[in-house]
C-alpha cells in the first residue's frame, strides 16, 4: 500500500521462449489511471523491460503477467518490483 499520490517505476527481468504467443505483457492496472501494458517478446533471452513515472493516485497498484498462447509457450520471470522514483 502506497501515500494517496506517489511515484514509481515498475521493472522486471523476463525471458520468453518456445511457442510464440498471441500476446504476452505485463500489466499495470487499479492505481487510480488507464492501464499500462509493457508486451514482451519471444526471442529466447533475458530482456529488462521498465515502466517510469507511473502516478498512483488511489493507494494501491496491481502489476500482473498475462500470456494468451495456443500453448508451449514458457514464460520466466526474475526480480520483478515496484519502487517509490
Amino acid at each position: 500500500m502506497f501515500s494517496k499520490q506517489i511515484s514509481v517505476k515498475f521493472e522486471a527481468w523476463v525471458r520468453m521462449k518456445n511457442t510464440t504467443p498471441t500476446t504476452a505483457r505485463a500489466e499495470i492496472q487499479n492505481y487510480g489511471g488507464s492501464a499500462i501494458y509493457a508486451n514482451i517478446s519471444n526471442n529466447g533471452v533475458w530482456k529488462y523491460i521498465s515502466v517510469s513515472d507511473i502516478m498512483v493516485t488511489n493507494g494501491q497498484i496491481d502489476v500482473g503477467f498475462y500470456v494468451d498462447s495456443p500453448g508451449g509457450t514458457t514464460l520466466h520471470i526474475d526480480d520483478a518490483r515496484v519502487t517509490k522514483q
